[in-house]
């Protein structure tokens, strides 16, 4: 060894040889590194060659450093680990040392006391565990990772009856067990309807080698059907045997959600209501088959247009203002509307509009589904014509003639007035019903009727009272002279002969 590698302590004269030697052997040979630190500052006093390979540093760079620029952990924290240390009997500290390079590494200092000419120093012999601690550090991190999955991890054996051999804490409560204990070591079979479906799915994964995201219908623990996907490999352990390990992701949910699109899309494409979906900016993004079958235009006639297009002009723009409020208001508007049809007749429908929202409560869809009511309202229009139509002549009726004699009269005190009503009745007809039959008579009546109305204006009522018996209402009299004019003119209508 040479002098100027030796300590400042052991170059003083009068250190004996031996001295030197028995450092040299049991310090500076040593492989394993080793520091001589003065307790009081930190200094290092001297390092050995495996310290200097180890760290990174030259003999005369270490012996300039503290301690306290190796060791990373904080004074507060070194005597924490010192006092840990004490208390678990441990003859060795754990710190963090920067080496040369600025890497961080793990070391056992084993340090204790010497006494050398007359002076105290520490002596320090650095064991590095940095693989082992990171290879722990990572095993701790992938298995809190491997536990705070969301999704099942699992390692099971092939076959029917494949023991589950481990499993995260998902796995567990995707299929309702208990614990996490509860579940390892179960039998694959168990969370199958039929057993036969497991023996296939063993088989596809060992003839194939891994499984991607397969669709399984199984069931948990507690008999409740799940739906699930499976992605798997096999794996060969060390004692040559096979293991499955895969990932199992709850999709219930999912296929619950794609069942009833699937329905929402038959009732959209099926439904004799037409259907029409706008964005929140009243585009048409949807239409149905019903929407093209009622108004005429196809779905790419109408895709990203306003609805408007179908306006059959009928409705005030107080109308639509109305429309718009109550929608805002309460979330839906119904009721009747008439529209346009693409070859320009209008029809009525009855309409239901409905704002869609998502979770925030922002609206971003409009529905509206419609029905054309048109025979309703031909049907309605055609009973009315029957609850005030005498159904023989297809004139009015009593209830009809009833209604407007009281609208004539209440017009007539607005304005002053008079109101005339003639009587007619057929002399001996029923002669004619009795010798010639009621379909003749019928014919009569008819032929009346139409004589009748071809002599009244248009201001004025001709109606069945009954039998062969006819009533005229005439408003806007201004004399009762008038309305025997009116009666003369009829009678004289009737003189010619009718052929029956």
């Amino acid at each position: 060894m040479e002098p100027e590698q030796l300590p400042e302590f052991l170059r003083a004269p009068g250190v004996p040889d031996g001295l030197v030697s028995i450092y040299a052997e049991m310090f500076t040979r040593n492989s394993a590194p080793k520091l001589l630190i003065e307790p009081e500052t930190g200094r290092i006093v001297d390092a050995n060659p495996a310290a200097l390979e180890f760290y990174g540093y030259s003999l005369e760079v270490l012996r300039s450093m503290e301690i306290q620029s190796i060791n990373q952990l904080p004074a507060l924290e070194v005597q924490r680990e010192m006092d840990r240390a004490h208390s678990e009997q441990r003859r060795y500290f754990e710190f963090k040392h920067r080496i040369s390079s600025g890497e961080i590494k793990f070391v056992k200092v084993y340090s204790g006391p010497v006494e050398i000419l007359g002076k105290r120093y520490l002596h320090s012999i650095i064991h590095d565990y940095t693989e082992p601690q990171l290879l722990h550090k990572n095993l701790e991190e992938f298995k809190e990772l491997f536990e705070a999955l969301p999704v099942g991890v699992y390692r099971n054996e092939p076959g029917i009856d494949g023991r589950f051999l481990n499993a995260n804490p998902a796995m567990a409560a995707i299929f309702e067990a208990d614990s996490l204990d509860d579940f390892l070591f179960r039998k694959a079979s168990e969370l199958y309807d039929d057993p036969e479906e497991r023996r296939r799915f063993s088989e596809r994964l060992l003839a194939e080698g891994e499984v991607d995201r397969a669709e399984l219908k199984l069931k948990t623990l507690k008999g409740r059907p799940i739906w699930v996907s499976i992605t798997a490999t096999t794996r060969a352990r060390e004692d040559g045997t096979i293991v499955f390990d895969g990932i199992v992701e709850d999709i219930s949910q999912r296929k619950k959600q794609e069942s009833e699109l699937r329905q929402a899309a038959a009732v959209f494409e099926h439904t004799q209501e037409g259907i029409l979906i706008t964005d929140s900016d009243v585009r048409i993004t949807a239409v149905n088959k019903a929407f093209t079958r009622i108004t005429g235009y196809s779905e790419e006639e109408v895709l990203g247009r306003n609805p408007r297009l179908l306006a059959s002009g009928f409705h005030s723009s107080a109308f639509y203002e109305a429309m718009w409020s109550t929608l805002k208001s309460q979330g839906f508007w119904s009721g009747e509307i008439w529209n346009r049809r693409k070859d320009g007749t209008v029809f009525p429908e009855l309409s239901t509009i409905t704002e869609v929202r998502n979770n925030a409560g922002v609206v971003v869809q409009y529905l509206a589904i419609f029905s054309d009511i048109s025979s309703i309202k031909d049907y309605q229009h055609k009973l009315e014509r029957m609850a005030h139509s005498d159904p023989l002549t297809g004139l009015a009726n009593r209830l009809l003639f009833e209604e407007r004699l009281g609208q004539a009269m209440t017009l007539a005190d607005r304005s002053g007035d008079k109101v005339g009503i003639i009587f007619l009745d057929l002399n001996n007809f029923k002669d004619v019903n009795d010798s010639l039959g009621h379909t003749v008579g019928d014919r009569l009546l008819k032929d009346v009727a139409v004589r009748l109305s071809e002599a009244i204006r248009s201001d004025q009522t001709l109606a069945r009272f009954g039998g062969d018996e006819f009533l005229v209402l005439v408003p806007g009299l201004e004399s009762a002279g008038e309305v025997a004019v009116v009666a003369d003119a009829l009678v004289q209508t009737m003189e010619a002969a009718f052929n029956v």
